[in-house]
């Protein structure tokens, strides 16, 4: 039998870092870079946010 495992990409990382934030610190300066990388990398993490030692929010 399988397990249902998904395979996560990494795909949306790849292009965070290598294309949307040098666009944002290029055409936004520093604080629209900045702002990019934060909102990024949360964006990023969101579906793990329940895993870890400071569960939020989890339903048991």
């Amino acid at each position: 039998m399988r397990e249902s495992k998904e395979e996560k990409s990494d795909w949306p990382a790849t292009l965070l870092l290598l294309v949307g934030i040098p666009i944002a610190f290029t055409y936004g300066g520093v604080w629209v870079g900045l702002f990019v990388l934060v909102v990024g990398v949360v964006a990023l993490g969101w579906n793990k946010r329940h895993d870890g030692p400071f569960p939020t929010n989890k339903d048991e």
